[in-house]
């Protein structure tokens, strides 16, 4: 999985996943979205047959790379809650 960085301000970052469509994209902006200094957290999948995912996110006063790596930290705490 590679992750490169399309554009990034100072409350925004849109970037693109190569080698995941929906599944950690989905569950990436759904996790975002309960943040509440996120604005905007969505995500396309330019065509079916490309094994990649451009994700958006917009926040109000945080930085959204810190927000985004606080979030993937919930969803692995939450994960982890599965193990048998």
């Amino acid at each position: 999985m590679e992750i490169k960085v399309l554009e990034e301000d100072k409350n925004k970052i849109k970037f693109e996943i190569e080698g995941e469509t929906h599944t950690i994209a989905n569950l990436l902006t759904k996790y975002l979205l309960k943040d509440p200094d996120v604005e905007i957290s969505m995500y396309q999948v330019p065509h079916p047959l490309e094994e990649k995912a451009i994700i958006y996110v917009v926040t109000k006063n945080k930085d959204p790379r810190k927000v985004i790596k606080e979030t993937i930290d919930k969803i692995i705490k939450d994960l982890e809650k599965l193990k048998i």
